[in-house]
């Protein structure tokens, strides 16, 4: 049977607190003779009392509550059972469009990466489907987180792949900064690459197409403008050029040897910045409402039957969940 207890630890602090409220008293009746002999030290001590005790008696009281059951003292009872069931049937719930959707990149083929740069703007997350480990490459989840942080958007990407033979497993959301910055740290020619892919940027950006380079470039500049970045990125990385008489770097997308990349190999690499926090949309609405609050995160990964299922804001959550509390208070 479920049991309350108090150590010793939170009586003697509830009695340092009475003493301290005492002599608190005492020092006020010094200055303002209150409370005095005559009046005032009786209600003092009851203050004193109930400010000490009430960590106590709250406890005592959400215990009785959650068991609905009822306390009885100097002839009065109070029931708590109905309270208890009041609350049940009001229970703080989170709002049926909380879980946000994603968009989800189709594939990794350079058609596919310029159309997703195109669409992005405004967009909060992106998800990337590695699925068994043979959809896409290392460099190209590059060219997603770097495009991504250049244009401003999409916010965030989602990991997910296969585990254990389950799909859409999920490995963690991450910013797009923190993923180039892992995966420029894994190995460094991303970094040189980035570099490379930012000086033709500048020079079209400053129309500048006699430079040496930048002859195919310039048409796609044109169409498309700062977006041309992705198919910048992905041609870099298969064909490296030289840019302004430099020397050329290594291609970092070897045609004879795919970089594909699995769910939990990215995860490796990418752990010290990946967010793993999760709320299971399956799970009855307190303990949704409580995942929610427990995340230190600005967002928490949705999952159903333990497979992605979108994206929560935080704190549009919590905003949610205080204005319900508010409401039921005032009403």
């Amino acid at each position: 049977m479920p049991s309350i207890s108090i150590t010793w630890k939170e009586v003697t602090t509830a009695g340092l607190v009475f003493a301290l409220i005492v002599v608190g008293f005492a020092l006020l009746a010094a200055v303002f003779k209150w409370p005095n002999e005559q009046s005032g030290w009786p209600l003092a001590i009851i203050i004193a009392v109930v400010i000490a005790g009430l960590p106590l008696f709250g406890r005592v009281v959400s215990f009785v509550q959650q068991q609905g059951a009822s306390i009885e003292a100097l002839g009065v009872k109070i029931d708590f059972s109905g309270f208890t069931k009041a609350a049940e049937a009001q229970a703080t719930a989170l709002p049926a469009n909380i879980v946000q959707g994603d968009v989800p990149i189709p594939g990794s083929n350079p058609t596919e990466l310029e159309r997703f740069a195109e669409e992005s703007k405004g967009r909060t997350v992106a998800t990337i489907d590695l699925k068994e480990g043979r959809a896409w490459y290392l460099t190209r989840v590059f060219a997603v987180a770097a495009t991504a942080d250049f244009l401003g958007a999409p916010r965030l990407i989602v990991l997910i792949g296969q585990r254990a033979g389950k799909p859409s497993q999920v490995g963690g959301w991450i910013r797009p900064g923190d993923a180039v910055r892992g995966l420029t740290e894994h190995d460094p020619g991303y970094e040189k690459l980035w570099d490379q892919v930012r000086k033709y940027l500048d020079h079209l950006r400053a129309h500048a197409p006699n430079t040496p380079g930048m002859k195919d470039y310039t048409p796609v500049y044109q169409r498309i403008s700062d977006t041309a970045v992705m198919p910048i990125l992905v041609d870099q990385m298969r064909n490296p050029g030289s840019f302004a008489g430099e020397s050329s770097p290594p291609a970092i997308e070897p045609a004879d040897k795919p970089p594909w990349v699995t769910l939990a190999q990215i995860e490796g690499l990418l752990d010290p910045w990946l967010v793993r926090d999760s709320v299971d949309v399956n799970k009855p609405t307190k303990d949704q409402v409580e995942d929610v609050l427990a995340a230190p995160g600005e967002f928490a990964v949705a999952v159903r039957d333990g497979e992605f299922a979108g994206i929560i804001e935080v704190q549009r959550a919590e905003r949610y969940v205080l204005r319900q509390l508010a409401t039921r208070a005032a009403a």
